[in-house]
C-alpha cells in the first residue's frame, strides 16, 4: 500500500499536493499535463484484494459513470489501471474543500447553508428518481469550492432500490417461513416486559438541539426526520420548502430519465478477479462511445441569482481570509503569471490560488493577542509518511513585506528534544509573551526580512507527538523525518513553489535553515540530506528544495574541540595559566575516549563541571554557563520566560487555536527527556564533515557566537572552523577581521570574519541565546545574511595572519620531559662509573617507597573530611608547584541529572555535597 505514484501516471499528471490519506487510498491534487486542468487524483490501495472490496470499487466507478451529467455530483474524469493489477487510479474534478472543514472554520452565513442544502436536495432528487440510494451522506462527502458550489461524492455504498427490497430468499430457504406461534410470541407479555424495560431516552425538542436555527430550517429538519416513510418529506417537496424557496426553479432541478442499474446485479456475488475484469471492459466500452452524456444547463431565476451572487461573494470573501494576501484569487479569467523573482516559471496565479493552504492551517484567533492585530499565521501538525502516529508541529508566519518573493527561514532549537517555541517567543517571531495570558508584538521580529517557519522536531519534542514511544534513536532518521515534513509543508503551502521550465519540476524558493546549540548537529545533516534528495529521481515529493544558506548560532558541531572549556574560561579571567594546564592534562582522557568511539563518556563532562565547582558566588549561586556575566540559583530556570511559555501553550484554548488539540493528553514541555535520551549517544559525534560538504556544495554558511556563552563558546567555534577544507579555506583563514555596527547602537554589534562562502560572527553582549539577549542585533544579522550583505562596516587595524589547523595547539596529555637528548641519562651513569645493577636496585627501592606512600594517601583520603568552604579548587601545574592543596586536581564531574535550555545540555548546578560521579548511562531530567 505504497504512496508512490507510478511512472505512467506521472507522465499524464503533475502532482501538486497531498490532500489526504485513509486506510483505502490517498488523494493528490494534480494538474493534467495535456489540458492544464486541476484535478483530484485518487489512488485506491488494493481495490481488488477481496470480493467485497472489488464489488465496492466496481459500484463506485459504474454509478459515477452513469451520474456524470449532474452539476451537483462529482464528475469522474478518468479511470487508470495500475501496473500491479491491485491498485486503481480515479481522476475527479478538483474541489477546494469539504463541508466538514468549512463547518469547523465557522464561516458559513445562513444564505450559504440554504444554498448548500438546496444543491444537496437537487442531487438527491436526481438519484432518487433513478432509484438509487447514496447511503453515506455526511459533511465530508459534500465537496465545496469558494463559490459555494457543492458536489456529492463517494459512491462506494450506493445501491439500487430495486435490489434492496424484501427479505432475502436464501435466509427463508434455511429457516422456513415464520409460523403462527412465532408471530404470536411477539405479542407475549414476556416480550412486552423486556421491551418496556429498555431505557427510554428523554426526548429533546429541535429548538433545544439547534437554538440558532431559523423556524424554516427546524420545520424542514422535522419533516425529514419522520420515522414513517409515508409521512416523510420527499426531495420534490423539500425543494419547494420555504427554507430553500428563494433558489427553487423546476427547470434547474432535473429528474433522471429512468431507473438506473449497473451491468452487474448487486445481489449476485462474483470473485474479485471477475469484478476487476468486468470493470476494465466497461471502462473501455464507455471510452469508445462517441456521444457522452450531456450536461444539464444550470438555470436560476433572477431573484435567486441575486441571492446566489451575494452568497458567493460572502463565501469568497471569507475564503480570502483563510490564506495570505498573495494567494488570493484574481478576477475570473486572469491567468497571467506573476513576475518571476526566483528564476523559474511561476504557476499561473489561478492555479496557485487554488493551491491555498487548507482551512485548518490558519490560526484565526489566538488567545492573548489583541484581535485588532492584522497578522496572518498558520499552525498545525503534519503526519510523517513513516507513520500517521508521528506528527511534527509547525508555526508559520508570512513575511511582513513582499511575502510572495521573500525566502523561507526555518528555525530549530537544540537539546536534542528542546522545543522551537522557545526561540519563537524569545526574540525571533512577531510574538512576545508578556505573561502567560498576554502577547505583545516583537518589533525586532525576523518576519520583517523573511517568511518564518518554527518546527518542533524530532518527533516527541514540544508540540510534536509520537505514539508508542517511537522516539528516534538515529540522527539520519531525524534528518529523513525533517525532509519528509518540509516537502509536505511546501506542498501544503504552494506559494513557495514554482515550475522550472527546463525540468518541469517544482522548485522551492530559497530556504534558509537557522538554529542554535544542538542545531549545530541538526542543520548540517538536514542540509546535506536535502541536497542529496534533490538528486534522487521520482521521490515521494518530486520537488527541488533550494537551500539558500544556513545559520548556526552557538552550535555544538565538533566535540573533540568544544568539550575543552579551559581556554575560554581563562580568557574570561575565571582560571589561571596553571589551572588551564591542569584541565588540559585531565582532558586527554576525554579526547582519547572520543577517538576510541566512546561518544557519551563521563570524562568529557569533567572539564566544565570542575570550572563550575571552582567558580561560585559568595551566597553559593552557580555560574550561568549560558551567560557568564551572571550567577543563578539554578541554571534550569534560565531563561526565566520559559515557565510562561509552558503555561501558555498548555491552555486548551491555545492548543485548539493552533490546531494542536488532537493529542489532548499531551503536555507541552520546553525540553523532552525521552527524546534526549534516545539521541544522547550521538552527543560526542562530529558534524564537521557535513559542514564541509555544505561549503563544497556552494551553500552559504554562517556561524555566530554570543561572546558570553561558555557552553558552546566562540573560542571553540573559531578553532573548529579552521579545520574545514574547501576551496574557500585560504580566503577565509586570511580574511580581514571587521567590526560590525547596527543601527541604533553606538557600541559594536559584533566582529566578523568572511571568506569564500563562510561567515563567522562574534556577537557582542550576547550569550547562548543571541536572539533573546540582543534581538535587534540578531534581526540585523539575519537580514544582512539572507540578502548577501557583507558585515564589513569597519576594518580592524590588527592584521590577520593566515591561520590553519596546523597552527593550532594540539589537545593531548603529555608528561613533562627534559630538553636534553634521549641518551643523556645513560651518559650520566657511565660518567659516574656506577654499575647498572646498583642503578636497578635503587630504582626498585624508590618505586616501592612511592607505592607505599600512594597507598597511605589513598586510604587517608577515603576518610570523611569536613570541607572548609563553598568552593572546590582546580589544582595548578607549574614548575614550583608544592602540592600543598589537598583538593588539587579534584575535578568534579557531571551529575546524572542534566538540563537543557535553548539547546545544549545543562550541567546541573550542584551543591558541594551533591556531586556524584556520572556513569556512562544516559542522563535523565
Amino acid at each position: 500500500m505504497g504512496e508512490e505514484v507510478e511512472k505512467h501516471i506521472l507522465r499524464k499528471y503533475e502532482l501538486l499536493q497531498k490532500l489526504g490519506k485513509g486506510a483505502y487510498g490517498i488523494v493528490w491534487k494534480a494538474i493534467d499535463k495535456n489540458t492544464r486542468q486541476v484535478v483530484a487524483l485518487k489512488k485506491c490501495f488494493d481495490a481488488f484484494r477481496n470480493a467485497t472490496d472489488a464489488q465496492r470499487t466496481f459500484r463506485e466507478v459504474m454509478y459515477l459513470q452513469e451520474l456524470n451529467g449532474h452539476a451537483n455530483i462529482i464528475r469522474l474524469l478518468n479511470v487508470i489501471k495500475a501496473d500491479n493489477d491491485r491498485d486503481i487510479y480515479l481522476v475527479f474534478d478538483f474541489m477546494e474543500t469539504d463541508l466538514h472543514a468549512v463547518i469547523r472554520a465557522n464561516i458559513l452565513e445562513e444564505i450559504h447553508k440554504k444554498y448548500i442544502i438546496y444543491q444537496l436536495l437537487k442531487s438527491l432528487k436526481y438519484m432518487h428518481t433513478a432509484e438509487l440510494l447514496h447511503r453515506d451522506i455526511k459533511p465530508s462527502n459534500l465537496l465545496l469550492n469558494s463559490d459555494c458550489h457543492t458536489k456529492l461524492c463517494d459512491f462506494g455504498l450506493c445501491r439500487s432500490v430495486s435490489e434492496m427490497g424484501g427479505p432475502n430468499p436464501r435466509i427463508l430457504d434455511v429457516t422456513g417461513p415464520p409460523t403462527s406461534e412465532d408471530v404470536e410470541s411477539i405479542k407475549s407479555p414476556f416480550a412486552n416486559t423486556m421491551l418496556e424495560s429498555l431505557p427510554t431516552p428523554k426526548l429533546r425538542p429541535l429548538e433545544e438541539l439547534f437554538p440558532k436555527a431559523s423556524p424554516e430550517a427546524l420545520d424542514l429538519i422535522r419533516q425529514c426526520f419522520w420515522f414513517d416513510p409515508s409521512k416523510r418529506i420527499t426531495c420534490d417537496d423539500a425543494l419547494k420548502h420555504p427554507y430553500v424557496a428563494q433558489f427553487h426553479n423546476e427547470k434547474d432541478e432535473p429528474s433522471a430519465p429512468g431507473a438506473l442499474q449497473i451491468v452487474v446485479d448487486d445481489n449476485t456475488k462474483y470473485s474479485a478477479a471477475d469484478y476487476r475484469d468486468r470493470l476494465y471492459r466497461e471502462i473501455i466500452k464507455k471510452k469508445k462511445e462517441s456521444t457522452p452524456r450531456g450536461r444539464t444547463r444550470r438555470m436560476v431565476s433572477p431573484p435567486a441569482a441575486l441571492a446566489i451572487a451575494c452568497s458567493s461573494f460572502l463565501l469568497h470573501a471569507h475564503a480570502q481570509r483563510l490564506v495570505p494576501g498573495w494567494q488570493r484569487h484574481p478576477q475570473v479569467g486572469v491567468t497571467e503569471p506573476d513576475a518571476n523573482t526566483d528564476g523559474g516559471e511561476q504557476l499561473p496565479r489561478d492555479l496557485r490560488a487554488s493551491a491555498a493552504a487548507p482551512v485548518d492551517d490558519l490560526v484565526r484567533e489566538l488567545p492573548g493577542l489583541d484581535p485588532s492585530v492584522n497578522l496572518t499565521h498558520h499552525a498545525g501538525h503534519i503526519a510523517l509518511r513513516s507513520g500517521e502516529r508521528n506528527r511534527i508541529f509547525y508555526w508559520h508566519f508570512p513575511a511582513a513585506t513582499a511575502p510572495e518573493s521573500a525566502p523561507l527561514v526555518v528555525w530549530f532549537n537544540g537539546g536534542p528534544g528542546c522545543s522551537s517555541m522557545q526561540g519563537m517567543f524569545l526574540g525571533i517571531s512577531p510574538f512576545k509573551l508578556v505573561n502567560a495570558t498576554t502577547i505583545e508584538i516583537n518589533k525586532h521580529s525576523w518576519h520583517h526580512s523573511a517568511n518564518l517557519l518554527f518546527v518542533d522536531q524530532p518527533v516527541g519534542t514540544g508540540m510534536s507527538s509520537t505514539r508508542g514511544n517511537s522516539f528516534r534513536t538515529a540522527e539520519e532518521k531525524v534528518a529523513g523525518d525533517f525532509y519528509d515534513f518540509l516537502s509536505q509543508f511546501l506542498l501544503r503551502h504552494m506559494e513557495y513553489l514554482s515550475v522550472d521550465p527546463g525540468s518541469n519540476k517544482q522548485v522551492s524558493r530559497e530556504v534558509f535553515l537557522f538554529g542554535e546549540s544542538h542545531a549545530g548537529r541538526y542543520i548540517p545533516q538536514f542540509a546535506t540530506h536535502i541536497l542529496a534528495q534533490n538528486k534522487v529521481p521520482f521521490k515521494d515529493a518530486d520537488i527541488t528544495i533550494r537551500v539558500g544558506g544556513v545559520g548556526i548560532g552557538n552550535g555544538w558541531v565538533h566535540p573533540p574541540i568544544q568539550y575543552e572549556y579551559s581556554e575560554y574560561a581563562h580568557g574570561m579571567g575565571l582560571l589561571t595559566f596553571g589551572q588551564v594546564r591542569s584541565l588540559k592534562a585531565a582532558y586527554g582522557e576525554c579526547a582519547n575516549a572520543l577517538l576510541a568511539g566512546k561518544f557519551n563518556t563521563p570524562q568529557c563532562f569533567a572539564n566544565m563541571n570542575a570550572i563550575l565547582q571552582s567558580v561560585r558566588s559568595s551566597d553559593g549561586m552557580s555560574l550561568n554557563y549560558y551567560d557568564v556575566r551572571e550567577y543563578v540559583h539554578s541554571v534550569r530556570s534560565y531563561p526565566k520566560e520559559q515557565n510562561r511559555i509552558v503555561e501558555y501553550l498548555n491552555q486548551p484554548s491555545v492548543r485548539e487555536a493552533l490546531h494542536a488539540d488532537e493529542e489532548r493528553a499531551l503536555r507541552f514541555e520546553v525540553c523532552s527527556d525521552p527524546v534526549y535520551k534516545a539521541l544522547a549517544d550521538f552527543d560526542g559525534v562530529s558534524t564537521l564533515a557535513d559542514v564541509q560538504a555544505m561549503l563544497r556544495s556552494g551553500v552559504r554558511v554562517l556561524f555566530y557566537n554570543g561572546q558570553w556563552d561558555m557552553m558552546c563558546n566562540h573560542f571553540g567555534t573559531e578553532k573548529l572552523l579552521l579545520h574545514l577544507d574547501w576551496n574557500g579555506s585560504s580566503e577565509y583563514q586570511a580574511a580581514t577581521k571587521y567590526t560590525w555596527a547596527t543601527s541604533g547602537r553606538k557600541a559594536p554589534a559584533g566582529f566578523a570574519q568572511q571568506g569564500g562562502n563562510l561567515t563567522y560572527l562574534v556577537i557582542a553582549n550576547g550569550g547562548h541565546m543571541v536572539p533573546y539577549d540582543v534581538p535587534d542585533v540578531a534581526a540585523d544579522m539575519v537580514h544582512k545574511f539572507i540578502n548577501g550583505v557583507a558585515f564589513t562596516d569597519s576594518a580592524q587595524q590588527v592584521a590577520n595572519a593566515q591561520t590553519n589547523v596546523s597552527n593550532l595547539e594540539s589537545v593531548q596529555c603529555v608528561a613533562e620531559t627534559s630538553t636534553d637528548s634521549p641518551d643523556s641519562f645513560a651518559a650520566a651513569v657511565q660518567q659516574l662509573g656506577v654499575p647498572w645493577v646498583w642503578v636497578a636496585v635503587l630504582i626498585s627501592v624508590v618505586s616501592s617507597v612511592l607505592a607505599v606512600a600512594v597507598t597511605v594517601l589513598f586510604l587517608r583520603n577515603r576518610q570523611p573530611k569536613q570541607r572548609t568552604g563553598a568552593h572546590s579548587r582546580i589544582g595548578q601545574e607549574s614548575d614550583d608547584d608544592d602540592d600543598d592543596d589537598e583538593d588539587a586536581g579534584d575535578a568534579a564531574v557531571l551529575s546524572t541529572r542534566e538540563q537543557r535550555s535553548g539547546g545544549r545540555r545543562r550541567v546541573e548546578d550542584l551543591d558541594d555535597e551533591d556531586v556524584v560521579e556520572m556513569t556512562s548511562a544516559s542522563p535523565s531530567q
